[in-house]
């Protein structure tokens, strides 16, 4: 939604809104074939304005969000991919989690997921981070990651980052850590 979700405060109230969650779904709905925006232009322009009104509405009610329903452009079986990266790129560039469900079709075979389907959807990412995360950036052409973080040394947990060695590191990664701690 770009003009906020309509809500005032989670459900059960205030005293529930660090346990909360902001489930959102995301679909450019003004695109057509027909139409000469594409999906990525789309995305860039109105995925933008959904995103930041999406934080806005989680500053105001607490909490977290997640992405629970995207991916009308994001079919790997039959080549269609356009949409796959650049909505995957803009709940990363504003830290948010997502999940995309296929019950059934085209992504399935049976209960287990295409291999193309999977190479698709597998990224890098934080699993945990021992501090607050100012940005996360996953490259899907070159498998670059890039998480910025501030340390929080209450923190005794390590930070974990997810790597699918099978699909995209097959040969292993290179790691280089900056800053201080």
């Amino acid at each position: 939604t770009v003009s906020g979700s309509g809500f005032t405060h989670v459900p059960g109230g205030a005293e529930y809104a660090d346990k909360s969650v902001f489930s959102f779904h995301y679909y450019c709905w003004w695109w057509s074939e027909d139409d000469e925006f594409t999906k990525q232009t789309c995305d860039r322009g109105f995925g933008e304005r959904v995103f930041n009104q999406v934080q806005e509405d989680v500053r105001m009610l607490g909490g977290s969000s997640m992405m629970t329903e995207w991916g009308l452009g994001c079919d790997p079986t039959y080549g269609v991919t356009d949409e796959c990266d650049p909505i995957m790129n803009l709940a990363d560039s504003h830290l948010v989690s997502w999940i995309d469900w296929w019950w059934t079709g085209p992504l399935m075979s049976g209960w287990n997921a295409k291999p193309e389907a999977i190479a698709v959807y597998s990224r890098t990412f934080a699993q945990s981070i021992a501090g607050t995360p100012t940005s996360m950036k996953y490259n899907a052409e070159t498998l670059d990651f890039k998480l910025c973080y501030t340390i929080d040394s209450t923190i005794t947990q390590p930070t974990e980052i997810y790597v699918n060695n099978d699909i995209h590191y097959v040969k292993g990664v290179n790691v280089r850590l900056t800053g201080s701690g």
